[in-house]
């Protein structure tokens, strides 16, 4: 059995620095089991030496910036440096306010996830095997490759460039376990009605690189039944470790999955076009890209990664490439963590537009969700940088126990909470336009930084911010506007003031908070009617007079603590000092009623 790369990074915060909050030290971990270092000459591994990170400082591989090109098409690595020290910055912070919450996270490093010959896409033609597709035959003078009409069997390690039409038919890797397959599509066009046009049932790892400027298309056009591998069910499919790189570009029209691999997919260059009934992207162990541009319409998820038997796996990491996603269910939907380095995003998602089952985290990249039944969504969600512009039709975020089909029929997301889950947000920028809550933390809310602007429910069963047990925020700017009546502010072990006030506005009506002073500490424009308020910014204090003013409306406070005006989240008011407090019940779905049904959400895994 092959040898798998193992990527933890535990972090958290000193005991000693934590007190009652009883985090770890922040520590980055690589347990790695390198590939054989004789094929070292092929494919360098990029390992690089685990190091710590420790109050915002980062070893030179978190800061490395690396990029072949400024286009999406070729691969690029982004410096999370910034999003790394924004996090231990906050984990700083909320324990010092009492945060409850296990606040530890796993970061990946994009240095020890891909290899150099996956970056590179490079191949020497002079000593490559050729392949040529002829229609309803093939043909080529190498030993290690077979052919029997249309199917052609590549048997060897190496590389095999290949080019032309295979109508019905297929290309197999039944290599040796030990052996990397380089496979080169120089203008390659195979369509099949029932079987993989591309399957690997045997490699160490299989490259299948885009030529430069070569056009490719792969195409199963009716029902998948292979009768020597039932299980085969994509346009590529692999069992073992899958590479996609190079320039050129890649069509896939499919009848049920795009790309399958059953072990771990990483794709650093070219241009994909999927159209598929199922998911776009599928694989067991991990999705890794940090290069190429992705257009992808999916019946059920765009990208999907899932593992049953492993709970580490499942993953997906992103730092680089450009993605428009078209889904029926979610956009990104993986079983282990997601996390989000880096890339461009426009999604239109049927469900959630970012799904985990466990931590979500966004520590960069341009985010713009046009569409989605939930934008945000995992046991845990954790901000760190980036920059998001979302529509969700119920809650923006959403962190809550369990898989993705969790908490919702019946009483919506009343008690959908397993005790773990919060919403942390230390950084970036966030626009979020929420039929449902804005931010729903089932759970814990904590803001540590970033600018975060909710446009949120304009009926009375949601409100713009909820939370089931603490909501501190210590800095960085919230103004979130909402309906009135279910409500809440954040909580008095805030250590940077918030205001929450009864206050009406209609779409397109600035807000502003200004001190006494006349100082505006923060303005935003509203994207929807409003009735209530809750706003904070740096320097908004226990003490001091503020006024906030929306439109024509304006009321002034004079804080006499650190929260003004608690609501209750159950529609009760209670405004004036004092505490805020849970809201627990979870809120209506958007239809007003505690059903909030979710879209189906039968999946192919």
């Amino acid at each position: 059995m092959k040898k798998k790369l193992a990527y933890i990074v535990s972090l958290a915060l000193a005991a000693a620095a934590l007190g009652a909050c009883g985090a770890h030290v922040l520590n980055q971990q690589n347990e790695t089991a390198v590939e054989s270092t004789a094929e070292s000459n092929t494919e360098s591994t990029g390992i690089t030496e685990s190091s710590t990170v420790l109050n915002g400082s980062a070893s030179a591989s978190d800061t490395a910036v690396t990029s072949l090109s400024s286009a999406s098409i070729t691969y690029s690595f982004a410096d999370t440096s910034e999003a790394i020290a924004s996090y231990n910055s906050g984990v700083s912070a909320l324990s010092a306010a009492g945060a409850s919450s296990d606040l530890s996270a796993t970061f990946l490093n994009a240095e020890d996830l891909f290899s150099d010959r996956d970056l590179s896409g490079e191949y020497d033609e002079s000593e490559a095997v050729t392949i040529t597709l002829n229609g309803t035959s093939a043909s080529s003078d190498s030993s290690s490759v077979s052919i029997d009409g249309t199917t052609v069997t590549i048997t060897d390690e190496g590389t095999y460039i290949l080019s032309g039409t295979l109508t019905e038919g297929r290309i197999v890797v039944a290599a040796e376990d030990s052996d990397k397959v380089q496979l080169v599509l120089d203008g390659v066009t195979i369509t099949n009605s029932s079987s993989a046009c591309i399957y690997v049932n045997g490699s160490d790892k299989t490259f299948i690189t885009l030529a430069q400027g070569s056009v490719n298309s792969l195409s199963v056009t009716g029902s998948f039944s292979d009768s020597l591998d039932s299980s085969v069910d994509g346009v590529i499919f692999s069992r073992d470790d899958l590479v996609l790189n190079g320039t050129g570009t890649l069509n896939i029209d499919s009848s049920d999955h795009g790309v399958v691999c059953k072990d771990d997919l990483k794709v650093t260059g070219g241009v994909y076009n999927i159209d598929a009934a199922g998911h776009g992207l599928q694989a067991n162990d991990s999705i890794r890209i940090c290069g190429g541009i992705f257009t992808i319409n999916a019946g059920t998820d765009g990208i999907h990664a899932a593992n049953d038997e492993d709970e580490t796996a499942g993953y997906i990491y992103i730092c680089g490439g450009a993605f428009d996603i078209t889904s029926t269910t979610d956009a990104i939907d993986g079983s282990g963590n997601v996390q989000i380095d880096g890339g461009s995003f426009t999604i239109n998602a049927g469900d959630d537009a970012f799904h985990s089952d466990n931590i979500l985290l966004i520590n960069g990249g341009t985010i713009d969700i046009e569409k989605s039944y939930e934008a945000l969504e995992g046991n845990a969600i954790i901000v760190n940088g980036g920059t998001i512009n979302a529509v969700a039709s119920d809650d923006g975020m959403n962190a809550a126990g369990g898989n993705d089909s969790s908490g919702y029929g019946g009483f919506g997301e009343m008690f959908s909470s397993n005790g773990s889950s919060f919403v942390m947000i230390n950084g970036g920028t966030i626009y979020m336009n929420a039929s449902g809550d804005g931010l729903d933390a089932n759970g814990n809310l904590y803001v540590t930084g970033g600018e975060t602007y909710v446009s949120g429910p304009t009926n009375a069963g949601n409100g713009a911010l909820d939370y089931d047990s603490q909501g501190i925020i210590t800095g960085g700017i919230v103004v979130a506007a909402g309906a009135s009546g279910m409500e809440m502010n954040f909580s008095s072990s805030s250590t940077q003031g918030s205001i929450l006030v009864t206050l009406s506005g209609n779409t397109g009506d600035t807000i502003t908070l200004k001190d006494e002073s006349g100082n505006v500490l923060v303005s935003y424009t509203a994207e929807k009617a409003f009735g209530s308020v809750i706003i904070s910014a740096p320097g908004v204090s226990s003490s001091g007079t503020y006024t906030v003013a929306a439109g024509s409306n304006s009321t002034s406070v004079t804080m006499d603590g650190i929260i003004y005006g608690s609501g209750t989240g159950f529609g009760m008011g209670g405004f004036g000092g004092g505490m805020g407090g849970p809201g627990g019940m979870g809120g209506q779905a958007p239809g007003g009623d505690f059903g909030g049904q979710r879209p189906d959400r039968t999946q192919n895994n």
